[in-house]
């Protein structure tokens, strides 16, 4: 279990480190290292890619073991980028290039995640930056446990034991009897 009392966990995928972790995807991917064919339709094209945010995941699960649970949801997330960047290519990226443009915009999106996963208010570190450009003071993100303290409200307990003992039925109460229960709780 990671430490949530940290006042900041920067994640970010380190490119020198290619450590990976042996993850299956819940879909079925193929590996294809060759130019992605852009004049084949949408869902060939995500098919060809697809192998990209399994082999991101298992980089982040290797670098970042106490991500596992998070595995899907960081395979969905890349894959969505996968999916966006093949439907908004209108002749932008050719066949040699969208692979590494698909690569770095689902390890981004995962960073984005993989940083707010712990967070109270999941600030990532893109925001963080473009808020210091514009003078904007973002919060500090921390554990939720070091500003929240659990407290019982007792406040309907008291109302009920009140009125119980004053002989009222609370959901059939007059003005008159509403009167009285209040200057018996003061």
């Amino acid at each position: 279990m990671p430490n949530l009392n940290r006042r900041t966990q920067m994640i970010k995928l380190k490119t020198h480190n290619t450590d990976c972790a042996v993850w299956n995807p819940p879909i079925p991917v193929e590996k294809h290292f060759g130019p992605i064919d852009i004049a084949a339709d949408q869902e060939t094209q995500v098919a060809q890619l697809s192998w990209i945010p399994a082999l991101l995941v298992c980089r982040f699960l290797g670098q970042f073991p106490h991500l596992w649970p998070e595995a899907d949801e960081m395979f969905s997330i890349a894959l969505l980028k996968v999916v966006e960047t093949v439907a908004g290519n209108g002749g932008e990226f050719d066949g040699d290039k969208i692979g590494s443009v698909c690569n770095v915009r689902g390890r981004r999106a995962i960073e984005d995640h993989a940083n707010g996963v712990y967070s109270a208010i999941k600030i990532c570190t893109t925001t963080r930056y473009e808020n210091r450009k514009k003078g904007v003071q973002t919060p500090i993100s921390g554990g939720i446990s070091e500003w929240i303290s659990t407290e019982d409200d007792h406040t309907e307990l008291v109302i009920r034991d009140a009125a119980a003992a004053l002989g009222f039925d609370l959901e059939n109460m007059t003005r008159t009897e509403k009167n009285k229960l209040a200057e018996a709780l003061k």
